[in-house]
């Protein structure tokens, strides 16, 4: 995210959120979930993912005439010629948004081709001076006595906030967000060396710190922490409140997740699963088809265009994600595999997010996703599929397999927790060196009652999210918490668990906020009092 695009979108994401917490987020009662909305998809491109070009539709140059031939109608013109140029304009910038996409999901294959990461670096170049372009443009024309040609098409809060964009040349702050987005690539790098050279990386973690602390303040922002919740994620709550989530972790999972590590020798212990990436893919569809019929459409279009990368490639960036193509209005699903069982749950974990965003649009533009949300529409669909385990894994390795995932899901909690932790005492501190990070990790692992390991000091620089999504960790803990009520429901009545997974997963993340949904589909307020223990006494009981 630039730094324009941020400030104007976190013109809209405060007022949103303000309203938010106005209305407030009252503990939810076990009512009737909403029907779900299945029938407002997007109109699809039905491109293959192998047939996508891996460049803009138009250079730069051609880009900045179709932005001159908007800013001209500052000085007036028709409705309909205005709303042509600007559909063009903003067509283009689809077209850089997922020019950068593509490439960066190429570079994810392969981190270590620092040619490739080159060309990854200029197209998310390209597509921030287009980002600008249009901006500017639109800018143009809402300061102008002609501002009225953008009523039909953009609401007030989006016409005021094109009205107030501050453009890069005439900021402090690209240069800052264009070392960072350097940054983020070099630590690909640095992590894909054999063998990986943790000294540099931290050092790298300490310059991204101090350089996002120039960025918070370049924004208005005292702490990133605070940036980072507001501009970035669109939270409703502050790091703050956050501290909710950890007392809750400390309080409630942890000594629950003490009694239970017997699990993962368990699953260690198993080797008669097909964990090829042909039989993930068979196994997760034949679930998908099983739980509803939308979620097997959904799942043969991913198979049938080639919008999923989950084969167990070992030079891949270790990581998983679902990435929007703004050209085609399709997700796409890239995982890193490890040939284990274990990919099964993390291709259920993306399929998730692929869900909703197939049966819901996204603004190019303004489209702030709320990742509390989208994150239990993923780690619900986990919870969901717990069912299917015997036909995937076999009677035997069902049970154990199960409770690995449950498991999993408790300590993203636990974990979630504990990186929001670590990371809001990281970049509280002053004059911060690399010695301190690892004392302030040793201090919050220990914390949380974790014991040490061999190589346990190094575990936070493989966490990706700690470099390249600053702050995010806290959207796992938040949203796994009600996606394991969901699974407390599923125990007695799971149709009723489905019902109100299938309300949340077509809640357009950047429409919905996750208190809101949370209390429309019936579950409960993660921040009131007394939840997260009476889910973990749920889950403690079924887990006997």
């Amino acid at each position: 995210m630039t730094a324009s695009r941020s400030r104007a979108l976190r013109l809209l994401a405060a007022a949103l959120c303000l309203a938010l917490l106005l209305t407030g987020c009252a503990p939810a009662a076990r009512s009737a979930p909403p029907a779900a909305d299945f029938d407002s998809a997007p109109q699809r491109a039905n491109v293959a993912f192998a047939d996508m070009p891996r460049a803009a539709d138009c250079t730069l140059t051609a880009y900045r005439a179709r932005a001159d031939a908007v800013a001209a109608f500052a000085d007036g013109g028709t409705q309909a010629a205005f709303d042509l140029a600007a559909a063009q304009l903003l067509d283009g910038l689809r077209s850089f948004s997922t020019a950068a996409a593509l490439l960066d999901l190429d570079a994810a294959k392969d981190p270590a081709d620092t040619a490739l990461a080159q060309r990854d670096l200029t197209a998310n170049d390209n597509y921030s001076d287009a980002w600008d372009l249009y901006w500017t443009a639109m800018r143009a024309v809402a300061a102008s006595s002609h501002a009225g040609l953008l009523d039909a098409s953009f609401t007030a809060d989006q016409r005021d906030a094109f009205k107030d964009y501050v453009a890069d040349d005439e900021g402090t702050s690209r240069p800052l967000y264009d070392r960072e987005t350097a940054l983020t690539k070099r630590y690909e790098t640095l992590m894909a060396a054999d063998p990986v050279d943790y000294d540099a990386v931290c050092d790298l973690y300490v310059e991204l710190v101090a350089l996002r602390q120039q960025i918070a303040a370049a924004e208005g922002y005292d702490t990133y922490a605070e940036y980072a919740y507001s501009s970035l994620y669109a939270r409703s709550y502050t790091p703050a409140d956050a501290k909710t989530i950890w007392k809750v972790a400390k309080s409630s999972f942890l000594p629950l997740l003490a009694g239970l590590d017997d699990v993962y020798d368990q699953v260690n212990a198993i080797t008669d699963v097909d964990c090829t990436a042909a039989a993930v893919l068979a196994g997760v569809g034949a679930a998908e088809e099983d739980l509803a019929p939308e979620f097997g459409a959904a799942f043969r279009y991913m198979e049938q265009y080639g919008l999923c990368d989950a084969a167990p490639e070992p030079q891949k960036l270790s990581t998983g994600y679902t990435i929007w193509l703004y050209s085609y209005r399709e997700p796409f699903i890239f995982n890193a595999a490890s040939g284990v069982c274990y990919d099964y749950m993390d291709l259920f974990h993306e399929f998730g997010h692929f869900l909703n965003a197939f049966y819901c649009d996204s603004d190019p533009v303004f489209g702030v996703p709320d990742m509390d949300l989208s994150e239990l529409q993923s780690q619900g669909m986990e919870m969901l599929a717990l069912p299917y385990y015997e036909r995937l894994f076999g009677a035997e390795n069902a049970a154990a397999l199960r409770r690995a995932a449950v498991v999993g899901l408790m300590y993203s909690v636990a974990d979630g927790a504990l990186y929001d932790e670590f990371q809001q005492r990281v970049y509280a501190e002053k004059d911060l060196t690399s010695a301190r990070v690892r004392e302030i990790f040793a201090a919050v692992w220990a914390d949380y009652g974790y014991a040490p390991y061999e190589g346990y000091q190094r575990e936070w620089m493989s966490q990706i999210h700690n470099f390249e999504q600053p702050f995010y960790y806290i959207s796992y803990a938040v949203s796994a918490l009600p996606a394991l009520e969901l699974y407390t429901i599923a125990q007695t009545d799971p149709d009723d668990a489905l019902a109100r997974y299938r309300a949340v997963v077509t809640m357009n993340t950047e429409d919905w906020y996750f208190g809101e949904a949370l209390k429309t589909a019936g579950l409960s307020d993660v921040f009131r009092a007394g939840t997260g223990r009476s889910i973990a006494a749920a889950l403690k009981k079924s887990l006997r």
